[in-house]
This record gives C-alpha cells, structure tokens and sequence, in this order.
C-alpha cells in the first residue's frame, strides 16, 4: 500500500502547477480553461463528473446586480487544498477544496466561493494516475470587494 501511496505525489505536483498558472494568468474566457484543464494530463481519457447547475451556483449569482454581459466576461483564478488521500491498489480518492475568485474585467470587483471535491484517480495504461471520476460541492458565492 505505502508504495502505491509513493507513485502519487508527483500527481499532485501537476495539479499544483496548473492551479498556480490558472491564478497566474486568468483567462477571460470560462469555457477556455476548461478546454486548458481538459487537455492537461490529469483527465482520464473517459473523464466524468459532477458540478450543480443550479442558478445559485452559476457565475451571474456571483454579481447579481451586474449586467449579464458584463457577468459574463469575468475570469476565474483557483487555488487548491488537498485535504485527504486514501490509495486502495489501483484506485485513489481525493478529498480536496477548492477556492475560486471571479474577476470582473471592469472594475474590481470580485467574488469568491469555496469548492468542495472528491476525485477517483486511476493509473493509466502509461502508469500515469490521472482522474477518471470527479464531484463537486460549491458553497454560495461571497462577495469580497
């Protein structure tokens, strides 16, 4: 078991790097750094995953006095905190927080909220641990300036 343990931190190393480079360099554009992430080696090839579609967890709950246009041009930067890992042979669970800050472009206003995961990582044919399942759990939007 600690030798499977042993094979992950690396994972993790990635994973801290892109959140680094997305709060580095927020891109205007929602859809872009899912496309960015999605691309990145931490997705399994059949990927799937959970995230609520409920109006108070969407973008414009955020700024709900703002323009919908304006609303919708916002970036977001995110950071991570691992909180748990538990490895069982060729399966890992990650218990994880997120916190996302939503940029308005005009302006400076922002909103953050925090994001509650759980992955299922899984080695690959390459022996890379990538995610293949994943759930979410966002907390309402705060506003913070």
């Amino acid at each position: 078991m600690l030798g499977a343990f042993m094979k992950i931190p690396s994972i993790f190393l990635v994973l801290g790097f892109l959140v680094a480079s997305s709060a580095a360099a927020p891109s205007p554009d929602a859809k872009q750094v899912e496309g960015q992430i999605r691309k990145a080696i931490v997705w399994a090839p059949s990927v799937k995953g959970w995230f609520p579609e409920n109006a108070e967890f969407k973008n414009a709950a955020a700024f709900p006095a703002k323009d919908a246009a304006l609303v919708k041009k916002a970036s977001s930067t995110f950071s991570v905190t691992i909180e748990e890992v538990m490895v069982c042979g060729d399966l890992a669970v990650v218990r994880d927080k997120w916190r996302e800050t939503l940029h308005l472009t005009e302006g400076s206003q922002t909103a953050q909220r925090t994001i509650w995961s759980f992955e299922v990582w899984k080695p690959q044919a390459d022996g890379q641990w990538k995610i293949a399942r994943w759930i979410s759990a966002p907390e309402p939007w705060e506003s913070v300036s």
